[in-house]
């Protein structure tokens, strides 16, 4: 407020009664009176944000109409004090910057308090200007969920993945999915929620028309970035590939096969249906039909492993059922 004093009708007492006395100008003057301190408000970064800069500045504007007196400042940053004098805060007019000297950690919640700061008149901030801000140095997770098999039947196979951000959440404009080579948009996968921060993410190459052929192998990565309020966001791919299975016809080979131990043909390899993606049982059985051995297969990740589905000549007791010598006189 504005106080205006003003005196008027002084006069003097002179000794004689023959003059009137002198009587003085009113005289006035004014003041001004400053009760209210500095009112601050942050700019960057904004209450309960997230930052993906493990240096993020701080920047806060102070106003008071009577002009700031910086040297006052108390600034409490991540459980820590700084001054006028600290190295981290800098004034420009009425703006204060800080500027952290020591690196902030992810998934770190950062306080800030403006303490103090007084105008000219010695007035001080009547509230405390308090926010607070996240730190989110950590891309999205990425788990692979389907195919499960390298190998599928399926010649428009679906692909599905979960993507999930802790802290700032993912962006799903971010998404990107490539499948040999040729890229998919957000508006071409099916992203259903599972819970804020959590999604699943569909490719389905039916819905776009889509169709491959036995024996490709198709190649995959998917693109995917969180959602910061400040700083470029953290990004991560995922890759990977898996194969249409190819028709497989019930073979043995070589057949025969003679298990004698000579390093040729000494086991027999069986092609079947399917067996890149189910598993199976191969069962031998002699001429009278009696089951002489069997083995349970895995799905096979290669068509190079003979291993698996092979068998040595031996029964179920360990004995060699085929042996062949070579004849000690002509046949």
């Amino acid at each position: 407020d504005t106080v205006r004093i003003c005196v008027s009708d002084i006069a003097d007492d002179p000794d004689y009664l023959f003059c009137p006395a002198n009587v003085a100008d009113e005289f006035c003057w004014s003041f001004f009176v400053s009760l209210l301190g500095p009112v601050a408000r942050n700019i960057i970064p904004l209450d309960s944000t997230y930052t993906a800069c493990d240096d993020q500045w701080i920047k806060i504007v102070i106003s008071d109409p009577d002009g700031i007196s910086p040297e006052t400042v108390l600034l409490e940053v991540a459980g820590r004090e700084y001054s006028f004098s600290s190295p981290e805060v800098d004034f420009s007019g009425d703006t204060l910057v800080f500027t952290p000297t020591t690196f902030f950690t992810d998934a770190e919640t950062v306080a800030v308090r403006l303490i103090h700061i007084e105008d000219i008149y010695g007035n001080p901030n009547a509230d405390t200007l308090t926010f607070l801000f996240i730190v989110d140095l950590t891309p999205p997770e990425i788990a692979y969920i389907e195919p499960a098999v390298p190998m599928v039947r399926d010649e428009s196979p679906r692909v599905l993945f979960e993507i999930y951000d802790a802290l700032s959440g993912v962006n799903l404009d971010s998404i990107r999915f490539e499948l040999n080579g040729r890229q998919f948009s957000p508006a071409q996968l099916i992203f259903t929620p599972v819970s804020h921060n959590r999604f699943i993410v569909l490719f389905d190459p039916t819905a776009l028309g889509l169709e491959f052929s036995e024996g490709d192998t198709l190649t995959f990565t998917l693109y995917s970035c969180d959602s910061p309020d400040y700083c470029p966001p953290n990004c991560l791919d995922f890759s990977g590939h898996f194969m249409i299975e190819p028709t497989v016809s019930c073979l043995v080979f070589p057949n025969p096969f003679s298990p004698n131990g000579d390093g040729y043909n000494d086991v027999a390899v069986f092609n079947y249906q399917f067996m890149f993606s189910e598993t199976a049982k191969i069962r031998v059985f002699n001429l009278r039909g009696v089951l002489v051995w069997e083995k349970d297969v895995e799905p096979l990740r290669s068509i190079h492993d003979y291993d698996a589905r092979s068998w040595d000549g031996q029964d179920l007791k360990g004995l060699s059922l085929i042996h062949i010598s070579e004849p000690t006189r002509p046949l």
